[in-house]
């Protein structure tokens, strides 16, 4: 494990992948809504299920906003979605653009998948007419497998049935995961 000063507190560590999570001490998680729970859950998994080194970023300064997760060398917002419907999920995505990335999670007893690739379709759409652009999407995947929908990089970026690069993940085995 890499070291950290006295602003981050370990958290959790894999011996057996080597991931790990650390939180700085300027980091905030949402007592509601359930964001909080999740940016947890999220950096639980990536940690063990796939070998990621998680740091929770600081969010000091309010009004302002900041990615709430660094790993791979990119920043990541993560966002609850339970009770989102489309607009919702797409105000995430233009508020998302202060990261590198947006994870979207749910509980299991949910499926959004349609509604997050609905909203990323209707948001790329608007950006591209706008000049604009959105992050890269993702979905965690009951819990435990990190899904890519939409990356730039990818090709064809919309199709008549689907959006991106979706199936792309970071599985439980990080040998075999498509980064």
């Amino acid at each position: 494990m890499y070291e950290y000063g006295s602003d981050w507190t370990p958290v959790l560590f894999s011996c057996v992948n080597g991931g790990y999570n650390v939180y700085h001490k300027d980091h905030n998680f949402s007592k509601h809504g359930g964001g909080g729970y999740a940016e947890k859950v999220v950096g639980m998994v990536l940690a063990v299920e796939a070998g990621k080194q998680v740091e929770f970023l600081p969010e000091k300064a309010l009004g302002v906003k900041h990615p709430d997760l660094q790993f791979d060398g990119q920043t990541w917002d993560v966002k609850y979605i339970n009770d989102a419907n489309c607009d919702t999920i797409r105000k995430y995505i233009r508020n998302g653009r202060k990261a590198d990335n947006v994870i979207f999670c749910w509980s299991p007893s949910c499926n959004k998948v349609d509604l997050v690739k609905e909203a990323t379709r209707r948001s790329l759409g608007r950006a591209v007419k706008g000049g604009g652009y959105i992050p890269d999407i993702y979905y965690l995947n009951n819990f435990r497998t990190l899904m890519a929908l939409y990356k730039k990089s990818s090709e064809p970026l919309i199709g008549d049935s689907d959006v991106g690069a979706e199936g792309k993940g970071i599985s439980a085995n990080p040998s075999t995961s498509q980064r």
